[in-house]
């Protein structure tokens, strides 16, 4: 009996809907899966609806973003899990099993993900996720397998199941009561750190989040939006300003903010000395986004804190892992977090 749906967003992802979707619904263990569109361009609507019929569609008349877009989704399912994966996602056999089965064994966990390896490079974690999330006391997120730009290789060094601090949104599975009780993806963020918000909030709420290595995926990344484009650029900024305005504690919020304008200014400075004047400029239009909308940001905050203060520590990396990595040196996340 299906306890899950399995809900994917599309926007221009025809390629790899045809090339992964078969393997999905072969893995799917009989669960329904949606398929929602965000208004694409590429042929992705008429090529689902002739080739495979029995998965449903639907279809926005804009593109709301991964937030805007999942939260539509999610609007429509009913059963107790949600698996949220991205379109350029490539499953395994037997996947699912582990996760549904450490979240029916674990009630006070809110949701789940796989290892995640890269598609290009097999034997290398994918970027955006690998075996689960962590973030520094300065906002910046890593992973066990990846800090920064550096990706390791998968030898086995991260197989046990781990408590995390963010599950990846490329592929992760939560409880559909826990994601309303949060409150959902945050739409103002479009794309991009929408999922670390929302496990932020969950954690506040006194939920667990975990990754499940037994449970295997690969991710081509960047399949929707390209890693090195400024827009993204521009959203990782702006949203990751945003995540620390709504969740920090008010004893550490704005040295934290003054620490972290620092440090995006000289990221914009090393971007123009590398001769990338396009990413430079998406940090400081990243900023402008934030004091434009920097009222409505706090409000979020004050509307979340009135009925979820913050009583519940959540654990971020005591260090600044732009220290650790650049200064110091420290490229791998077990150098950074021994067992």
């Amino acid at each position: 009996m299906a306890k899950a749906t399995i809900l994917i967003l599309n926007y221009n992802g025809k390629k790899y809907l045809k090339e992964y979707l078969p393997e999905i619904l072969n893995t799917s263990n009989q669960n329904p899966i949606i398929v929602g569109d965000n208004a694409s361009t590429d042929n992705s609507v008429t090529f689902l609806t002739h080739t495979f019929p029995n998965v449903e569609l639907i279809q926005f008349d804009q593109n709301f973003g991964y937030a805007g877009g999942y939260n539509r989704l999610i609007a429509k399912s009913e059963f107790e899990y949600l698996v949220i994966m991205n379109s350029d996602v490539r499953t395994t056999p037997g996947w699912l099993t582990p996760l549904f089965d450490y979240l029916d064994n674990h009630p006070d966990v809110a949701a789940v993900q796989p290892k995640i390896r890269a598609v290009a490079h097999p034997k290398y974690f994918e970027y955006a996720g690998a075996a689960g999330g962590f973030i520094d006391r300065l906002g910046y997120p890593f992973c066990r397998g990846r800090v920064f730009d550096h990706v390791e290789i998968d030898s086995g060094q991260y197989n046990q199941n781990k408590q995390v601090f963010w599950v990846s949104g490329a592929c992760f599975v939560v409880r559909r009561k826990a994601f309303l009780e949060a409150g959902g993806f945050d739409e103002d963020f479009f794309a991009h750190m929408e999922e670390i918000d929302l496990c932020w909030r969950l954690q506040r709420l006194e939920h667990k989040l975990f990754c499940i290595p037994s449970s295997l995926v690969y991710h081509v990344g960047g399949g929707t939006l390209d890693y090195g484009s400024p827009f993204k650029t521009y959203l990782n900024f702006r949203n990751g300003f945003n995540l620390l305005i709504k969740n920090l504690p008010a004893q550490t919020l704005w040295p934290t903010l003054f620490a972290r304008i620092i440090l995006d200014w000289l990221s914009s400075l090393r971007f123009m000395l590398q001769g990338k004047f396009s990413q430079s400029l998406a940090v400081f239009k990243a900023h402008w986004a934030i004091m434009k909308h920097f009222n409505h940001t706090i409000k979020k905050r004050k509307d979340f804190n009135s009925n979820h203060p913050h009583n519940q520590v959540v654990a971020l990396y005591n260090k600044g892992i732009v220290w650790q990595y650049f200064i110091k040196k420290k490229k791998t996340f077990s150098e950074l977090i021994p067992d």
